[in-house]
């Protein structure tokens, strides 16, 4: 045992003991009297080790002595530390920059003391934050320390439009106008200048059309398609009709009719000789009425003379032809009478 053997005095059954400094008991040998008597040493290991333990002997004796084991304890010391800061450079293109850099939270440990930690932490906080700065002045080479030189910039200002056709979902053609304008300034050129401002002006321009644009959801770019209209199918054309020429009436003359007409003569009646024949009777005339002259060609009415048989005339000829059929007729009668009164 590291302590030795150490004699109790006094009556004693629990003993309090303390290790050193920078050490621990990790364990003790305690006895109470003789071996012989059951009351020999007892070993009895402290786990985890402890700064204080209290001992005992199991039969509940006065402890005669005791002795100790220690081990030393290594004490361990954190120090922590944070380094930061900015640096203010000029680029290439005279802009000024300020670099912010930090190490964050660093942790060192040390066995000696505090201080010594502390320092150690403060030195890793120091490499770390160089090493975030280093970092960030690799994105600007050909950079200066400090702020750049007052330079007056180059501006400008530019404006772009355009027009845009589309077709809605309605088949509508609808012609967009947009618009947009824009600023620029550049150290370097004019020419920087120009284009910063174009580039400006073109994405406002863009901004106005695409804003235009929402109104007409699903629509297309260019024109509508243009659906043929049929052609119509004419109507039958109908030739004019040219209405009949009516020839003009021919002038009517008037006959020369005779002063008087002569009655036929009835035919005279024979009475049949009967039963053995019967004699047919006389054939008599009968007496037309007198010759109309008839002009040959009747006037048209236009100085000319045309060839035709005036109506006038031919009523004339009707009633004679009436005349024969008439007397004809009644010859049949007569014939008819007559053979009938013989029966």
């Amino acid at each position: 045992m590291d302590s030795g053997k150490i004699d109790v005095s006094g009556s004693h059954t629990s003993l309090v003991i303390d290790a050193p400094a920078d050490h621990l008991i990790t364990g003790y040998c305690v006895k109470a009297g003789s071996a012989n008597q059951g009351y020999g040493p007892e070993y009895v290991t402290v786990d985890p080790a402890a700064e204080s333990v209290t001992i005992t002997h199991s039969s509940g004796k006065d402890i005669s002595h005791y002795a100790v084991s220690y081990t030393e304890v290594v004490v361990e010391y954190t120090g922590e530390a944070t380094v930061s800061g900015d640096l203010a450079i000029c680029t290439v293109d005279n802009v000024d920059v300020t670099i912010e850099y930090s190490s964050g939270l660093v942790t060192e440990t040390s066995t000696e003391s505090q201080e010594a930690a502390d320092a150690a932490a403060q030195a890793a906080a120091e490499a770390a934050a160089d090493a975030d700065l280093s970092g960030q002045l690799a994105g600007y080479p050909g950079y200066t320390e400090g702020v750049c030189e007052a330079v007056e910039p180059y501006t400008a200002e530019a404006e772009a439009s355009g027009s845009l056709a589309i077709c809605t979902v309605d088949n509508v053609d609808v012609t967009i106008e947009y618009a947009g304008s824009g600023t620029g300034e550049s150290t370097e050129s004019q020419e920087a200048a120009d284009a910063a401002a174009q580039a400006a002006a073109e994405a406002a321009a863009a901004a106005d059309l695409a804003g235009q644009l929402e109104q007409y959801p699903d629509f297309t770019e260019g024109t509508c398609p243009v659906t043929p209209t049929p052609e119509p199918t004419p109507e039958p054309t109908t030739p004019p009709v040219t209405p009949p020429t009516t020839p003009a009436e021919p002038e009517t003359v008037a006959p020369v009719l005779p002063a008087t007409v002569e009655e036929p003569v009835e035919p005279e009646t024979v009475a049949p000789v009967l039963p053995a024949t019967v004699e047919e009777p006389e054939t008599v005339s009968v007496p037309l009425p007198a010759t109309v002259a008839v002009p040959a060609t009747v006037p048209a009415g236009d100085g000319s003379s045309t060839a035709q048989v005036p109506s006038g005339a031919v009523a004339l000829m009707a009633a004679g032809l009436v005349g024969v059929g008439a007397s004809t007729a009644l010859l049949l009668r007569r014939r008819m009478w007559t053979a009938g009164d013989s029966r």
